[in-house]
């Protein structure tokens, strides 16, 4: 048997004024711990604090 995960992770960027606001959605076939810890770094990551 072979799983393959599969994920989706949508980022919406739009002007706010003289700056930019980004948010960020994923997807997963499964809901797990994982995923989350996972959106939770990758937010970090592309975001960093300003969240």
């Amino acid at each position: 048997m072979l799983y393959v995960r599969e994920r989706r992770v949508w980022v919406w960027l739009t002007q706010d004024g003289e700056s930019s606001k980004a948010q960020m959605a994923l997807s997963t076939n499964r809901k797990t711990m994982d995923g989350d810890k996972e959106f939770e770094m990758l937010k970090t990551k592309l975001l960093g604090n300003a969240v």
